[in-house]
């Protein structure tokens, strides 16, 4: 008898260790994306532009992630040496006190990540609802049928990008800022 596990959801998860002088220029990187003209106000708080790059210091943020994102990944996916991976889509949210962000997912993405950027114990945690098929049929008790990941400062978390995924509601006295985006993958001559 054998088993395995066949289309595996795996969740990853890490903190970046930064600097004071590093943390103190990604504060005036956000301050001057939410002063730069390109930002949404929305109803959970306000969103930049997810189509508009961000400025210098948040991109070399982008790789610093895309690099974690291969170390975690290519633990379980062999071909990722031979993979192109690309951050695609990055943008910085921000959740005021007592809102929170529906569930949501990603067509045709690898994987969705957010980044803590500023975040209390009471800040908004990701919260993943797996809205499959196999959730309705295992029975009760088996399964979680949602999933949190809870904030921390210059924390991260990747979950695949078929997973709903959302916001839980920010029950701090403070903004939750996050660096959300995606990744998209391919091997070479398919299609990413």
């Amino acid at each position: 008898m054998k088993s395995y596990t066949l289309y595996p959801d795996i969740v990853y998860e890490g903190s970046l260790s930064l600097t004071q002088d590093i943390e103190q220029m990604l504060t005036g990187s956000i301050l001057e994306e939410y002063e730069s003209g390109k930002t949404i106000e929305t109803q959970f708080g306000w969103t930049t532009d997810r189509f508009l790059p961000l400025n210098p210091v948040l991109q070399k943020l982008q790789q610093l992630l895309l690099q974690n994102f291969y170390q975690d990944v290519v633990k379980h996916v062999p071909q990722m040496p031979k993979m192109k991976v690309e951050l695609a889509r990055p943008h910085i949210i921000s959740i005021k006190p007592g809102h929170a962000i529906s569930s949501d997912f990603n067509h045709r993405r690898w994987y969705t990540g957010c980044l803590w950027l500023q975040t209390t114990n009471k800040g908004s945690h990701v919260v993943l609802d797996p809205q499959q098929g196999k959730t309705y049929s295992v029975p009760d008790g088996i399964m979680d049928t949602e999933h949190y990941i809870t904030p921390k400062k210059f924390k991260y978390a990747f979950w695949p990008a078929h997973i709903y995924g959302g916001y839980t509601p920010n029950l701090s006295l403070t903004d939750t800022i996050m660096l959300e985006f995606t990744f998209t993958g391919g091997l070479p001559g398919t299609k990413a």
